[in-house]
């Protein structure tokens, strides 16, 4: 009963949160929106706030749903709490990118105000840069990671089918001889035999 209060509490806490005047009148919905017509510090503040509490607040009711939908719908008879909870996870998804639009927008709007925010600019692109270099070396290295074990494992397989392979002659050899020998054996005893 608990659980179902609090995530019902955070559900009403998530309604009740009001967009700010910008969002409200804007025809643009806040997937679509880049923020770059906004220059005033104050209301891109605003928005930072409001989206910030968004998505934490989206963030918990997200979790809290998953976790009573884990203890409650075991079965497939869920009545639509998954894809309500997959429409939850999603508008999560587009504060969170709203969220980051709005620090950049907010970072420009600074730096066109503040003349010594260029060496900070500079700093961040050379960061950004670094990370692209970076991210690039990582996938290199794992391709060829990727390409070593797939070598690695072919050699694995190629000796492990000479050793079946020689698994297999031993035996058909040592079969070989023993039929050899018993076939000796009972040369020897219908010789024996018509001897007598």
């Amino acid at each position: 009963m608990g659980l179902y209060l609090d995530y019902k509490r955070r559900n009403r806490a998530l309604d009740a949160l009001s967009p700010p005047r910008y969002l409200a009148e804007s025809k643009t919905p806040l997937r679509n929106q880049k923020f770059k017509d906004l220059d005033n510090l104050d209301v891109l503040q605003e928005l930072h706030r409001f989206l910030f509490v968004k998505h934490n607040l989206l963030d918990r009711v997200v979790r809290a749903r998953q976790l009573h939908h884990s203890r409650f719908y075991s079965l497939n008879l869920d009545y639509g709490h998954k894809a309500y909870i997959d429409k939850l996870t999603n508008e999560r998804f587009v504060a969170l990118q709203s969220l980051e639009r709005v620090d950049r927008r907010i970072a420009e709007v600074l730096y066109e105000q503040s003349n010594w925010f260029k060496w900070v600019r500079e700093r961040q692109d050379n960061e950004e840069a670094a990370r692209e270099k970076e991210s690039e070396k990582i996938k290199k290295e794992a391709k060829m990671f990727r390409r070593h074990w797939k070598e690695v494992q072919a050699r694995l397989r190629e000796k492990r089918k000479a050793e079946d392979q020689r698994r297999q002659d031993t035996y058909l050899d040592q079969v070989y001889r023993e039929r050899i020998a018993q076939m000796s054996e009972e040369g020897r005893r219908h010789g024996v035999r018509s001897d007598k």
